[in-house]
């Protein structure tokens, strides 16, 4: 019979190949379920894709901070090779044919004699590679005191190895806070990130040996010196040709100089001497309404000059003076006690101060008075 498809009662068309009205409920259900389980799969398949992206990104902030602090772009110029790494902030670098001793600006890491000392220096080595470029900082000059350089070292992957050696907490920054330094805020930054994270120098178990000396913490103090009460220590520089001793803001020869004190003068002392990153030992002290650091071999327990205990005459007419004065301290500029006669004899310390202004003075005792005398006004009495 050849009938169209269209005139044929439903069940007819469909007996070869469907199932009667009301028995097909499970090909619904098989249809549905396949469907379900396509669009979970595509849900799963779109976030294992979203991931990846979002993991890329916070990587890529960790990327960007990386960038931040470790490739600040470099100068223009050409490379020096670099000839030796002294410690954790200075190397010797080959330039224009001079070996120069080059000082990573902002950046103070621990002496090689120091604990985590030798892990700074071989860090630096590392970071420096075998040729740098360098570029000075106008606040600060090409030279230091010492007449050596200062500058910002960049290696030869791009990265400024100042920055890259406070990032790793091999080093803190040298006269933090500062706002003239042309990196101040990048070195900073790279600091103050190793530090949160408690990178080197900033972990707790980073010197683990019982004893070891520390590096400084952020104050600028080793941090392993213990609070001692307050003592009384002078100022005497004489013997090494000093007319006084500098009060400097950190316990290094290269920190900023707050003022210079006088031989003679008095300063109470406020820490344990500890070892400075230049090799030179410190005292903690206060000097009137200042805090800092003076040089150990520039403070002495005793008055200076020791204690008045040696006859001697005093003397001021090759001078055409009628007597010398005794003054408060030993300077020209001192308030004067007393006028001390010609040919009285007085009791001298057994050893002169050099004064501010470039005279040596003896500690002087006359009668009930204590003071010091200019040295040539005084003679050896005689036999």
């Amino acid at each position: 019979m050849n009938l169209d498809r269209r005139q044929q009662p439903y069940h007819t068309v469909h007996s070869d190949r469907g199932c009667a009205p009301g028995k097909c409920w499970w090909v619904w259900w098989l249809c549905l379920s396949i469907l379900l389980v396509a669009c979970s799969i595509g849900r799963g398949e779109q976030a294992s894709r979203d991931r990846p992206q979002r993991a890329a990104t916070a990587s890529a902030g960790l990327i960007e901070a990386s960038a931040l602090a470790t490739q600040t772009p470099a100068p223009s110029g050409k490379y020096y090779p670099v000839v030796d790494v002294l410690k954790g902030d200075a190397l010797r670098v080959r330039v224009d044919g001079r070996v120069e001793v080059v000082h990573l600006i902002g950046v103070q890491a621990p002496s090689p004699d120091q604990c985590y000392g030798d892990k700074a220096q071989e860090a630096l080595r590392s970071a420096a590679g075998e040729e740098v470029k360098l570029e000075t900082d106008s606040s600060l000059g090409v030279r230091d005191s010492l007449g050596e350089m200062m500058a910002y070292v960049w290696n030869s992957r791009g990265e400024m190895v100042n920055v890259w050696m406070l990032s790793h907490g091999y080093a803190r920054v040298k006269d933090e806070g500062s706002s003239m330094l042309t990196f101040g805020q990048e070195l900073q930054a790279a600091m103050d990130g190793a530090r949160e994270n408690r990178v080197g120098i900033w972990d707790k178990g980073a010197c683990p040996t019982p004893g070891a000396r520390l590096p400084y913490d952020y104050s600028g103090e080793n941090v392993q010196s213990r609070p001692v009460p307050a003592t009384m220590m002078y100022v005497d520089g004489t013997s090494g040709g000093y007319v006084g001793a500098n009060l400097r803001l950190e316990p290094t020869t290269r920190s900023k100089l707050l003022m210079l004190i006088p031989n003679g003068e008095a300063v109470s002392v406020l820490s344990n001497k500890i070892p400075g990153p230049d090799g030179d030992r410190w005292y903690k002290v206060r000097y009137g309404n200042l805090k800092g650091w003076i040089r150990s071999d520039l403070l002495v327990r005793d008055v200076p000059g020791g204690p008045p205990s040696r006859r001697m005459l005093v003397d001021a007419s090759p001078q055409g003076y009628a007597g010398a004065n005794l003054r408060a301290k030993p300077s020209m500029q001192a308030p004067v006690i007393t006028l001390i006669p010609n040919r009285k004899l007085v009791l001298a310390s057994p050893r002169t101060v050099l004064g501010i202004d470039g005279y040596y003075w003896y500690g002087v005792r006359y009668g009930r008075f204590t003071g010091w005398v200019r040295s040539d006004l005084l003679l050896p009495p005689p036999n």
